[in-house]
């Protein structure tokens, strides 16, 4: 399970890497249950902040299995788990154009995948 402190991290550098792909700029503010708030906003410079911003084009709360499983891309809306929980709000275009500018990014295991083969490169 990723952490909800590396959640946050993790989001906050999948929107900075695809910062180019947003059609336009979107304010998102993420909660973990018992674990804090984030805005994401994609046309500042520093992507994120602590807080809530009830103005955000899209707001997403869930608790930390659940945002775990999203991000490892095994959260199926289909069929959640007794334990899932996880609430959103914003408009049918707002998240289009998010999953729009993610749409092929690597999953987190993807991505630890690649730094384990850099790092095991590297010691060669």
């Amino acid at each position: 399970m990723i952490s909800p402190e590396d959640a946050f991290l993790a989001l906050e550098a999948l929107i900075s890497t695809k910062r180019a792909a947003f059609k336009r700029p979107l304010r998102i503010s993420v909660a973990i249950a018992e674990h804090g708030t984030m805005v994401l906003d994609t046309k500042r410079e520093v992507i994120a902040e602590a807080g809530w911003d009830d103005q955000a084009d899209l707001a997403l709360f869930a608790n930390a299995e659940t945002m775990s499983d999203l991000l490892l891309g095994r959260f199926d809306p289909e069929a959640p788990k007794a334990e899932h929980l996880l609430l959103f709000s914003g408009s049918d275009e707002d998240w289009r154009v998010l999953v729009g500018a993610l749409s092929g990014a690597k999953s987190m295991i993807d991505l630890r995948a690649s730094a384990s083969n850099k790092t095991a490169k590297s010691r060669r």
